[in-house]
């Protein structure tokens, strides 16, 4: 998506005439026609409602939309090791060669759950001074008790979840991080 807008030149990517030099030498405020190219918006570091995770365990599910965020206290963003309910809006065929499973034991479109949050673009600090931020926000889906849907994780969790007792997720991932 483009937009016209007036800026002075030397805020452009201007190669024009001697006025535009001599303005940009001098520091007037000579103004240009320069196109600025929206980029899209990036994803969320924390998870808000409305943000998008991906999931990485064989559920069925593919994307899920945060609708809640349950959290004890005054904040309302998720975290690592954090509880959200959750709407699918994408989801894996239905076929069971494909997803492994049968069609009553998944989650389909529009269908609303619970999670928990395994990966975060925002950076984890941990009680040993190091950072750790991953490259996307991911769950896992969980039932009422706290154990996953799926029987396999796709990817790396962090090992934050093991001090939270979701062992079971952790056992299922191949790898902690």
């Amino acid at each position: 998506m483009k937009t016209i807008c007036r800026r002075p030149v030397f805020l452009c990517n201007f190669s024009g005439s001697l006025e535009a030099s001599r303005s940009k030498f001098f520091g007037t405020a000579l103004t240009s026609r320069c196109t600025v190219i929206r980029k899209r918006q990036h994803s969320r570091k924390m998870i808000y409602l409305k943000s998008l995770l991906n999931v990485i365990d064989n559920s069925g599910a593919q994307i899920v939309e945060c609708i809640k965020v349950l959290r004890h206290g005054p904040r309302n963003f998720a975290k690592v090791g954090d509880e959200i309910t959750v709407v699918v809006k994408e989801a894996r065929a239905l076929n069971k060669e494909i997803t492994g499973q049968s069609a009553n034991n998944r989650v389909k479109r529009r269908d609303i759950c619970r999670a928990v949050v395994v990966r975060t673009k925002s950076p984890l600090i941990r009680p040993d001074g190091s950072t750790v931020r991953f490259d996307d926000n991911a769950c896992v889906l969980i039932n009422k008790n706290g154990d996953p849907i799926g029987t396999r994780v796709s990817s790396v969790v962090a090992k934050e979840l093991r001090e939270l007792n979701y062992n079971k997720i952790v056992a299922l991932a191949p790898k902690t991080f």
